[in-house]
């Protein structure tokens, strides 16, 4: 509850809880008279008597907050110029209980996959000019897994709810198009085991999950997000090179046959639109995803894991509602992040999990 009181108060002190005409009788009256003695900037929407008129092909002053964070931000809705600092706190849940195999076919898993998270957020601008910012921000991801054993048995295990990791990345961006990059600390628990018997039939039997893959991870990318009234065109690229895994953790030492635990990187694709109505905008996402090296049939049982990449496809439809008496917005979105990239609802992959079910529910301060 404090959280919530503090992130209400900031809000409150960075959001104006003004509607959209009290903001532009607000504009019109703060506008000096030396700006309105030009044509472009005498007809605004707040002129009496005159149209705004825009082809769409530049965008305004009162567009440019049209833009996302990073690509797996999409969902928390524009972000305000007049808000510096912007935070959000998001929950997830999602579960998936088959796989792709290498050539594209679902398979079952032997159980469920169950994974809950919860994210808290925030970005600073350091620049905050209205056709530029340069601003820096982070995340800290507190997860837990769960294998639930299917019905021909076997023993449901599962991790503690713990700290999975933390992402701190730097920003810049102009009108339409921004750049970002940053790194991926991983803080997650590992894989418990317990030895059972001793000599040749001896043993490990393994007693709790790890909550993340053990790798940390740099990253970089571009993202656009063409700013109009009423429709929203965003999308973005992001590259995740990924590091090594510790002993004993996935990608784990001497994990390929060549002795490397490294090259396993992703390549993620983002493109969606969006329909702002009143104070709601629905729309959806359309991920895609590579990953290099890696995947879930990789392992071998020897140790070894075959060094084939996989893919995945994925739909993840999003609601934000940003009521005019609330300074601030809450969101949904049908994906879940499983630390790098966006899992939606699967149309297609191969060598990746299948997404059963999942969502991601927020509240987001500082965006529109």
């Amino acid at each position: 509850m404090l959280n919530l009181a503090l992130v209400g108060l900031l809000a409150g002190l960075l959001v104006s809880p003004a509607d959209d005409g009290d903001k532009d009788k607000h504009r019109s009256q703060a506008t000096p008279a030396t700006e309105a003695s030009t044509p472009e900037a005498a007809i605004t929407d707040a002129t009496p008597g005159v149209p705004h008129v825009s082809l769409g092909l530049v965008p305004t002053d009162d567009q440019v907050d049209a833009r996302v964070i990073t690509s797996d931000t999409y969902a928390f809705g524009r972000p305000v110029t007049e808000a510096p600092i912007k935070l959000w706190v998001e929950f997830a849940w999602g579960e998936a209980e088959r796989v792709y195999d290498f050539d594209g076919e679902p398979i079952e898993f032997g159980g469920d996959i169950v994974t809950q998270r919860v994210g808290v957020g925030a970005h600073i601008n350091f620049l905050n000019f209205p056709a530029f910012q340069l601003g820096a921000g982070a995340q800290l991801n507190v997860a837990q897994r769960k294998f639930q054993a299917g019905s021909e048995g076997g023993t449901d295990i599962e991790s503690d709810f713990g700290l999975q990791g933390v992402k701190i990345y730097g920003s810049a961006r102009g009108r339409v198009l921004g750049v970002h990059g940053g790194y991926y600390i991983d803080l997650g628990s590992e894989a418990e085991f317990d030895e059972i018997g001793t000599g040749f039939g001896g043993g490990q039997v393994q007693t709790a999950l790890a909550n993340s893959d053990g790798r940390s991870a740099t990253f970089f990318g571009v993202d656009f997000d063409y700013p109009s009234d009423r429709f929203r065109l965003f999308g973005g690229m992001d590259y995740f090179i990924l590091e090594g895994a510790d002993e004993g953790e996935i990608g784990g030492e001497s994990t390929y046959p060549d002795g490397s635990n490294d090259g396993d990187d992703i390549l993620s694709w983002t493109l969606g639109a969006g329909l702002r109505f009143g104070g709601f905008e629905i729309g959806a996402a359309l991920l895609l995803h590579t990953q290099l090296k890696d995947g879930p049939l990789n392992a071998t049982g020897t140790g070894v894991r075959a060094p084939v990449g996989g893919h995945l496809g994925t739909i993840a439809p999003y609601l934000r509602f940003s009521p005019s008496f609330f300074p601030a917005s809450i969101f949904v979105k049908g994906a879940v992040n499983s630390e790098y990239v966006d899992y939606g609802y699967a149309i297609g992959g191969a060598n990746d999990f299948l997404p059963l079910l999942g969502f991601t529910a927020g509240i987001t301060v500082g965006f529109d």
